[in-house]
C-alpha cells in the first residue's frame, strides 16, 4: 500500500513565498520514499490517486497565479497537464472511474463548483446543479457531499435528482462543519 504526503516547506518567512511539494511513500516498506513528485516553489497540493493506483492528481500554480491540474505516472514518472486553462482555476481532483476525473472549477469570486471530464480532455460537464460555493467534496455512486465554502456547512446532492438552480437548493446537512469530509 502506498500513502501520499503533501510536505509544506517554507523557504522563507513571507506567506507568498511558500512552496509546498508532494512526496510519495510506500507504508508497506517502512515508509520507504518512492519520489519526490515535485520539486519546486510554489504551489503544488490536494494530491489524490487514481482508481487503478496508478497515477495520482493534483492542483499546481505553474503559471503565475493560475492553477490548473496535473497527473503524475508513478512507474515512468511522467507529469502531464490536464487543465491547461489560463483564465480559469481548478482544484482538488478526483478520480471519476476508469477515464474521468472529478474537480473544483473556479468560476469566478464567489462561483466555485464541481465538473467532471475525461482525462484524455474534451467538454467538461458540471457535476453539481447547486450554487453552493464548492470548498471541498466526497462523491460517490449516491451524490456529492460537498462543503459550502462561505457558510461552513455541507450539502448533499443526491446523484440523478433534479435539484439546485430552479428546483431549490442542494439538501442541507449540517453547520459549522470542518473541511476534511473524505
Amino acid at each position: 500500500m502506498r500513502i501520499l504526503f503533501t510536505a509544506l516547506g517554507l523557504i522563507s518567512t513571507s506567506l507568498f513565498a511558500q512552496g509546498y511539494d508532494i512526496y510519495l511513500f510506500d507504508i508497506t516498506r517502512d515508509y520507504t520514499l518512492i519520489a519526490q513528485v515535485t520539486d519546486r516553489e510554489g504551489y503544488d497540493n490536494q494530491p489524490a490517486f487514481t482508481q487503478d493506483g496508478q497515477s495520482l492528481m493534483f492542483s499546481s500554480d505553474r503559471a503565475g497565479g493560475q492553477t490548473d491540474l496535473f497527473r503524475y505516472e508513478i512507474e515512468s514518472a511522467e507529469l502531464t497537464n490536464l487543465t491547461e486553462t489560463p483564465d480559469e482555476n481548478e482544484y482538488s481532483p478526483q478520480s471519476y472511474g476508469n477515464d474521468r476525473f472529478s474537480y473544483v472549477l473556479q468560476e469566478g469570486n464567489p462561483y466555485q463548483n464541481v465538473w467532471h471530464r475525461a482525462v484524455a480532455g474534451g467538454d467538461a460537464q458540471r457535476l453539481l446543479t447547486s450554487y453552493v460555493p464548492v470548498g471541498y467534496y466526497a462523491r460517490n455512486d449516491k451524490g456529492v457531499l460537498f462543503w459550502g465554502r462561505y457558510a461552513y456547512s455541507l450539502f448533499f446532492e443526491p446523484a440523478g435528482v433534479d435539484v439546485g438552480p430552479g428546483a431549490g437548493e442542494s439538501l442541507y446537512v449540517i453547520s459549522q462543519a470542518g473541511r476534511s469530509i473524505h
